[in-house]
């Protein structure tokens, strides 16, 4: 087979694949609901604040508790892609809910540890930039607003910065969770021997594109479940809210779930 044939075949199982994830949410409605109750119970604080409420101890309070719940609505996405790596081709239960709440906490704290270096890329630019303003003159001799303007400037800079490193991690990532995930161990995420060869059996140009065509097709389906719950807020806030928490957001959460896996399984 030659190169370019070999290169289509390669493009047309990236096809299969999003196509398969498609229309993996929708082959159960009932566990969309159910995600989506779990997705809107996290997302309380601002469902509340929607309503008018402006209590600030309670809508701290109620925030902590959506952190709480939200960690569940990770766990059911590890849970996916856990499934589809097994060949299962269902949407999983909602059953040992401590357990989905563990994997939850698993991810996020994978997730916070390959974005860390972003995180200290931006704090350390916005203070190199302070320094920086404060250090060309006097701090009596600066007004707040060039101290501001410096500050925002290192922020500026240090964003982009950290935005390029996340662009360029998401993927990798991505396959990290999914190897924690088959191996069902915390520290297989991390295991980078692992996750450097299922990228070279994907094929780095293979991952470079399925990532693209999601990019795109996540900004897609935002940008349509944007249109559907803004026609539904003109009625009240509350009711787009609702339309988003409860079906656009689980189906887009399922939807880049059982990709990932189906990426990660060629």
């Amino acid at each position: 087979m030659s190169p370019k044939k070999n290169e289509v075949k390669k493009i047309m199982d990236i096809s299969e694949i999003i196509s398969d994830a498609i229309k993996y949410p929708l082959s159960d409605w009932e566990k969309i609901l159910m995600l989506g109750v779990i997705i809107v119970i996290s997302s309380i604080s601002s469902l509340v604040s929607d309503l008018g409420v402006k209590n600030g101890i309670l809508l701290t309070t109620l925030g902590i508790v959506g952190i709480l719940v939200g960690l569940l609505v990770e766990g059911y996405m590890f849970r996916i892609v856990r499934s589809s790596l097994s060949g299962i081709s269902e949407l999983p239960n909602f059953d040992e809910q401590f357990g989905m709440f563990k994997d939850g906490l698993k991810v996020v704290v994978a997730e916070i540890i390959y974005a860390l270096p972003a995180i200290l890329i931006f704090i350390i630019s916005v203070a190199i930039a302070a320094i920086t303003t404060l250090g060309t003159a006097g701090i009596t001799e600066l007004s707040n607003s060039a101290v501001m303007l410096g500050i925002l400037v290192g922020a500026g800079i240090g964003g982009v910065i950290a935005l390029l490193y996340m662009l360029i991690i998401l993927p990798i990532m991505a396959v990290a969770i999914a190897n924690m995930a088959l191996n069902d161990e915390f520290a297989a995420a991390f295991r980078f021997h692992e996750i450097l060869e299922k990228i070279r059996e994907i094929g780095w140009g293979n991952l470079l594109i399925w990532y693209i065509v999601m990019i795109v097709l996540l900004i897609i389906l935002t940008l349509l479940g944007g249109i559907i719950s803004g026609a539904f807020s003109l009625l009240h806030p509350f009711i787009g809210s609702m339309i988003l928490y409860l079906l656009i957001m689980p189906y887009i959460n399922m939807f880049l779930s059982r990709s990932v896996a189906l990426a990660c399984e060629t």
